[in-house]
């Protein structure tokens, strides 16, 4: 395991040690794109699957000697979240690359002195890479609406809406 990992088996999360693990949720979600037509009746064409989640709620107590465990638990996690570099957690259930803090709870659990009940949200990172085209004769924006498209295909009528406005004409439009 490197340096950007992160094992909750059995109670560390990238480093930061804790006593009790009490629950783990692993959250997955889909989003459909809707698209509303002429009728009023909407479409939908796609599904964008959106980055994994995991909620992860420990406790950590200073019952060790005095030393102020939950204390450096705490600033371990604040470490974590302001540093902002994804990494690789592993539960008994799947392991996540990827994943940053997205939000922690630290909250005082009575009646033990400086105890800290943790709820930690973890969101996947996900990186694309953007391509980068030339356009002939400076007809960026005509390009551009060419790749618009109508239900996942290219819809001509788009094409020839948008290249007429670009001032193009059937006999003129570029390869695309």
């Amino acid at each position: 395991m490197d340096a950007n990992s992160a094992l909750l088996i059995p109670h560390n999360l990238a480093g930061v040690k804790y006593n009790v693990r009490l629950s783990e949720e692993h959250t997955r979600e889909a989003r459909m794109t809707e698209q509303t037509v002429e009728n009023g009746a909407i479409v939908s064409d796609h599904v964008i699957l959106l980055p994994y989640k995991l909620n992860v709620e420990f406790e950590q107590t200073n019952a060790f000697g005095g030393v102020q465990t939950a204390q450096q638990a705490y600033d371990g996690l604040m470490s974590l979240w302001k540093e902002r570099s994804p990494f690789t957690v592993v539960t008994f259930h799947a392991t996540y690359d990827s994943m940053i803090i997205e939000k922690m709870t630290a909250i005082h659990k009575s009646p033990n002195k400086g105890a800290l009940k943790f709820n930690v949200t973890l969101k996947q990172v996900n990186k694309v890479a953007i391509d980068f085209v030339a356009a002939p004769n400076g007809k960026l924006s005509a390009l551009a609406a060419a790749k618009q498209t109508d239900g996942g295909f290219t819809n001509p009528f788009l094409i020839s809406a948008n290249f007429s406005m670009a001032g193009l004409t059937n006999q003129n439009l570029p390869t695309i």
